[in-house]
């Protein structure tokens, strides 16, 4: 065994240990050590040498070297306080000095950094934000809105989305463990959205607050309604009530339901379509110039526009034509919101009559071309009715059906017309049917014939005297209709050239069935004009064109007409035509003479009587006035066309006073018709050769 020897006290301790720990090395070199350079040295073997060396207190600080750490360093030993950051491990606790709370991380600054003594020292990961608390590290679990950074992610506690607003209960607090913190702004609607913030673009109609401005996402303009179609939308982070509907412009905030009215800013602020552009009294057309450079001539009165129905002689321009008298008669496109267009070549006859909802006139013509929204039809030879609805005449034409019609011209040609219409036609309603009377060539044979327009089932229904026809002849100079009370339809079509004048009479079934109750021809009468009298309906009146007057034929049911006898009537004047009012509370004959005056006859058997006021026409057709038909002076109202195209319209009574008023139509009028409803409206159609025009207006 070898051991050390024994240096005398006055070497230190430690150079001794030095000395003695060099010479454990080895044995050789001790033994030559203690054998020869020491001769009389106590021997100590290296377990006791180990055994002394750990009681030695060489730094004098109360712990021996095996307790203390470093035993050169009287400050450091076990029952030192500890300086945490120096690099000095005071306390022997083989801590990291730059880990003071232990859990594991060291400031980013101290990375790497070592402890003097602490072997596993300077290996410990950075990002610690607060060296004194072991639960705030980075990785820990962080809990929001206590204003502390747990997990040293350095975000602010009070914005957990990370958009850089804090929810307004959170405004002006700091968030500890965060370098340089400052409050951030608030505003944040919600703090789980990081698209949910008062930097965001707000996407209207979302129904979300996207930049928590506290606005309606509905309500753009901010005005306090919304557009109807988002009425009853709530918007999310939005509190309160619904916003009521009714805006009309979610972009102009001057624009809401229930807002003042600017008639003439160009714009609805009021969202009332009965308020919009220039149009103050609610009309549905534009103000004068005066107020703001539309047509209607008093934009406060809603009952003053153009077109509106003028109540003739009140004083007042209703129809903004320049005078209380006339009124305003245009196209029959223009007075239709279902034709875009129609045009018109080779015009008959125009003829009139009224169901209980609508006041129908039909026009017959060589050929029309209506053009609706959803598409064009043209109509050779044919005739056209159209309806007014009488709830709202203002409306114009509502209805417009084909009678008659032949839908191309194949049937014209080399010259010849092989299917041709008579130029005067007559018409009557009969319920929910319009029955039409018209004389047609077809293949060179005449014939009387009766169609009609069922409105209910939207189907033609057609007789012709088919047993009758007649080869050779021209048109009928005249054809008139009745249709009694039983349905019954008697039409009468006279010829002044060939003196050959026809008649039929339909039942309702026969019309539909195609057949006729009976045909009869009166031979060897020149009538140019006939008129069958409503108020009998059995009674039918032919003007020749010499001086034999009108003759009158009554029909004997079961035996026919009667032989046309020579009568009274007119047996002075050539009447150029003949009309009798279709109303059976009144008997009237009204007789139209060029050359001479108007003639009104009050009783087919009367005396005439002859209006000065009413000359010069040469086309005449006659309505009964019915809100004062019972009274003690039944009033008519006569609308006729003279000679140089002009057209009147005529109220009065025959021996008072008449009201006449020229028909303002910018073509050659050649028929004019006329009809009055209970109300005292006024309908008028004037036709020309290429043209027809209608109107209304009030008394």
């Amino acid at each position: 065994m070898f051991g050390v020897c024994l240096v005398p006290r006055a070497l230190s301790v430690r150079s001794v240990a030095a000395a003695a720990g060099r010479a454990l090395g080895p044995a050789p070199l001790v033994a030559l050590w203690c054998g020869l350079a020491a001769p009389g040295c106590t021997w100590v073997s290296p377990g006791d040498l180990q055994s002394k060396l750990g009681q030695v207190d060489d730094d004098a600080d109360g712990y021996p070297a095996v307790d203390d750490c470093d035993d050169a360093d009287a400050a450091v030993n076990p029952d030192s306080d500890e300086i945490w950051y120096d690099g000095v491990d005071q306390n022997c606790g083989q801590d990291d000095d730059y880990d003071a709370d232990g859990d594991g991380f060291v400031s980013a600054a101290d990375v790497t950094l070592k402890t003097g003594g602490v072997q596993t020292s300077g290996n410990l990961p950075g990002g610690d934000c607060d060296d004194a608390e072991p639960e705030t590290r980075p990785g820990a679990a962080d809990a929001w809105y206590d204003g502390i950074d747990t997990d040293c992610d350095g975000r602010d506690d009070y914005d957990s989305d990370g958009d850089g607003f804090v929810e307004r209960q959170y405004e002006g607090l700091f968030t500890f463990n965060v370098e340089g913190s400052t409050p951030l702004p608030s505003g944040d609607c919600d703090d789980a959205d990081d698209g949910i913030s008062p930097a965001a673009v707000d996407s209207w109609y979302s129904g979300i607050d996207e930049d928590c401005s506290g606005n309606n996402d509905f309500d753009q303009d901010d005005d306090g309604q919304v557009p109807d179609e988002y009425l009853g939308r709530a918007t999310e982070y939005v509190d309160g009530a619904e916003l009521p509907g009714g805006d009309c412009d979610d972009l102009d905030a001057e624009v809401f339901s229930g807002a003042t009215e600017d008639y003439y800013s160009e714009r609805d602020e009021d969202c009332d379509p009965l308020t919009v552009n220039f149009d103050q009294d609610g009309d549905g057309v534009p103000g004068d110039a005066a107020t703001g450079g539309g047509p209607d001539c008093d934009d406060t009165d809603a009952e003053v526009f153009p077109g509106a129905p003028e109540v003739l002689d009140d004083g007042l321009d209703a129809d903004c034509d320049g005078g209380d008298s006339t009124f305003t008669m245009g196209s029959v496109a223009d007075w239709s919101p279902i034709l875009d267009s129609l045009s018109w070549a080779g015009v008959g006859e125009v003829r009139v009559d009224a169901s209980s909802t609508a006041v129908w006139f039909t026009v017959a013509a060589d050929q029309a071309v209506i053009q609706r929204p959803l598409g064009e039809e043209s109509i050779y030879d044919g005739i056209l009715a159209f309806g007014v609805d009488l709830t709202s005449p203002e409306q114009g034409v509502s209805q417009v059906v084909t009678v008659v019609r032949n839908p191309t011209d194949d049937l014209r040609g080399g010259g010849a017309l092989r299917r041709h219409l008579s130029p005067r036609h007559d018409f009557a309603v009969d319920g929910s049917r319009l029955v039409v009377a018209f004389g047609q060539t077809q293949d060179d044979q005449r014939r009387l014939r009766v169609a009609g327009w069922d409105l209910d089932r939207r189907a033609r229904v057609a007789v012709d005297d088919l047993d009758n026809g007649v080869s050779g002849l021209g048109d009928f100079d005249d054809v008139r209709l009745v249709v009694d009370g039983a349905g019954v339809s008697t039409a009468i079509g006279c010829d002044g050239t060939s003196g050959l004048t026809q008649t039929l009479r339909v039942s309702r079934d026969g019309l539909r069935a195609g057949t006729a109750l009976e045909a009869v021809e009166f031979g060897g009468l020149f009538a140019e004009r006939c008129v069958i009298d409503a108020y009998t309906s059995n009674t039918v009146f032919l003007h020749e064109g010499d001086d034999t007057g009108t003759r009158r034929s009554s029909w004997v049911p079961g035996s026919g007409w009667t032989n046309p006898t020579a009568g009274s009537l007119f047996s002075t004047i050539r009447p150029t035509d003949l009309s009798i009012p279709r109303d059976t509370t009144a008997r009237w004959m009204v007789a139209a003479d060029a050359t001479a005056t108007a003639v009104v006859v009050q009783s087919p058997a009367g005396a005439i009587t002859i209006e000065p006021e009413l000359d010069g026409a040469v086309a005449v057709n006659a309505a009964v006035v019915p809100s004062t038909a019972s009274s003690a002076t039944p009033e008519l109202v006569i609308g006729y066309a003279t000679e140089d195209g002009s057209a009147f319209m005529a109220w009065g009574s025959p021996s008072t006073s008449w009201e006449v008023h020229p028909l303002p139509v910018d073509f050659a009028a050649h028929s004019v018709a006329v009809w009055v409803d209970a109300a005292d409206v006024v309908y008028v159609a004037v036709a020309g050769e290429d043209d027809v025009s209608f109107g209304i207006a009030r008394r």
